[in-house]
């Protein structure tokens, strides 16, 4: 008979439910309230959790903890060990199936993680490229480069639809070649060149990616002048 202290890790003990809204079982209830009381239902009932499909944005969030981790020389108990330190206790077992994306990782367990292994939340749920125009997929959403998920995350993009893009772009290359007239009225700055290049990238890549938003949106949509 299984105990109900140990519970299956893969589902509820009493309806055999992977995701909690599928337990309406009296004693299961029952019993999470037990586990809530004793601070052990986290590691008691961790299977609604487990039970849950991972997305695009989980499956990079498995990739990179166990990149970061190993490239820290931490293994799965030193990591275990720190997130117990911070508050958030989770076994060796289960990172490993984190690691192995047989176990999702809810939002408390992502804070946690960022701070123990010393990256920005962002950076685990996204691909590890140097390639700004990488693409990232995000779950629920088409691909964006990696340079446009940077931006929206760090609030500088309103949104993901073609028109804050595209606003956020072509304000971007305005900008950029505002800059870059400025410095050219200045001819006797001795770091001009060096200054003029940087303001020429940045404007060059807002001009790339102004005509690829451009180019994705169709013919019924509005246009923005590009020179």
């Amino acid at each position: 008979m299984t105990s109900f202290l140990s519970v299956n890790e893969m589902s509820c003990p009493v309806t055999g439910a992977y995701r909690e809204p599928k337990c309406s079982h009296l004693l299961c209830q029952v019993l999470k309230g037990m586990f809530l009381f004793m601070g052990k239902f986290e590691a008691g009932h961790e299977g609604h959790k487990r039970g849950l499909s991972i997305g695009t944005t989980g499956r990079f969030v498995a990739l990179n903890v166990a990149y970061y981790r190993k490239s820290q020389g931490m293994t799965l108990q030193d990591l275990s060990d720190a997130l117990a330190f911070f508050g958030r206790p989770t076994s060796a077992s289960a990172l490993s199936r984190i690691e192995n994306q047989a176990r999702a990782v809810d939002v408390d367990e992502l804070m946690a993680l960022s701070v123990v292994i010393g990256v920005r939340p962002s950076d685990l749920m996204r691909p590890r490229s140097d390639d700004h125009f990488a693409p990232v997929g995000i779950t629920g959403y088409e691909d964006l480069p990696v340079l446009d998920y940077d931006l929206w995350v760090s609030g500088k993009l309103k949104g993901l639809g073609f028109d804050a893009r595209l606003e956020y772009w072509t304000n971007e290359r305005d900008t950029a070649q505002s800059l870059l007239d400025a410095f050219w009225d200045r001819p006797s700055e001795s770091d001009l060149p060096e200054v003029a290049g940087r303001y020429a990238e940045r404007l060059s890549l807002a001009k790339t990616r102004v005509f690829e938003i451009e180019a994705t949106m169709g013919p019924n949509r509005p246009s923005s002048k590009t020179d």
